[in-house]
Protein backbone atom coordinates (compact mmCIF):
# COMPACT_ATOMS: atom_id res chain seq x y z
CA UNK A 1 0.00 0.00 0.00
CA UNK A 2 1.06 3.33 -0.61
CA UNK A 3 1.70 6.05 2.34
CA UNK A 4 0.52 9.92 1.53
CA UNK A 5 2.60 12.64 2.91
CA UNK A 6 0.34 15.24 3.59
CA UNK A 7 1.97 18.20 3.23
CA UNK A 8 1.51 22.66 3.76
CA UNK A 9 -1.26 21.88 7.64
CA UNK A 10 -0.04 23.90 10.49
CA UNK A 11 1.53 22.91 13.33
CA UNK A 12 -1.17 21.91 15.59
CA UNK A 13 -1.63 23.99 18.75
CA UNK A 14 -4.11 24.88 21.67
CA UNK A 15 -6.99 27.47 21.29
CA UNK A 16 -6.18 30.89 23.02
CA UNK A 17 -8.43 31.70 25.21
CA UNK A 18 -10.72 33.61 23.44
CA UNK A 19 -11.03 31.02 20.86
CA UNK A 20 -12.18 28.91 23.73
CA UNK A 21 -14.49 30.64 25.12
CA UNK A 22 -16.59 31.13 21.85
CA UNK A 23 -16.34 27.90 21.14
CA UNK A 24 -17.91 27.59 24.21
CA UNK A 25 -20.33 29.99 24.59
CA UNK A 26 -22.59 28.78 21.82
CA UNK A 27 -25.85 27.64 22.76
CA UNK A 28 -26.25 24.08 23.21
CA UNK A 29 -28.49 23.93 26.40
CA UNK A 30 -31.54 24.15 24.03
CA UNK A 31 -31.41 20.03 23.07
CA UNK A 32 -33.97 18.80 24.86
CA UNK A 33 -32.49 14.91 25.39
CA UNK A 34 -35.98 12.74 27.13
CA UNK A 35 -35.72 10.92 29.94
CA UNK A 36 -37.08 7.57 28.44
CA UNK A 37 -38.23 6.57 24.90
CA UNK A 38 -41.85 6.80 25.72
CA UNK A 39 -41.06 10.78 26.45
CA UNK A 40 -39.88 11.43 23.02
CA UNK A 41 -42.46 12.10 21.13
CA UNK A 42 -44.41 13.90 23.84
CA UNK A 43 -42.29 16.94 24.23
CA UNK A 44 -43.42 20.02 22.88
CA UNK A 45 -41.52 22.58 24.63
CA UNK A 46 -39.24 24.79 22.75
CA UNK A 47 -36.46 22.89 24.14
CA UNK A 48 -37.46 20.35 21.32
CA UNK A 49 -38.36 22.88 18.52
CA UNK A 50 -36.95 22.16 14.90
CA UNK A 51 -36.26 25.28 14.55
CA UNK A 52 -33.91 25.62 17.30
CA UNK A 53 -31.85 23.19 16.68
CA UNK A 54 -31.59 24.05 13.04
CA UNK A 55 -30.48 27.44 14.31
CA UNK A 56 -27.64 25.81 15.98
CA UNK A 57 -26.62 23.79 13.56
CA UNK A 58 -26.37 26.04 10.98
CA UNK A 59 -24.24 28.31 13.67
CA UNK A 60 -22.09 25.64 13.74
CA UNK A 61 -20.95 25.86 10.23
Amino acid sequence: SKIHNFENFPEPRNATEEEQEAFHSKSYDEFYIPDSINDFGKSSSSKNNTKDINYIFKNLL
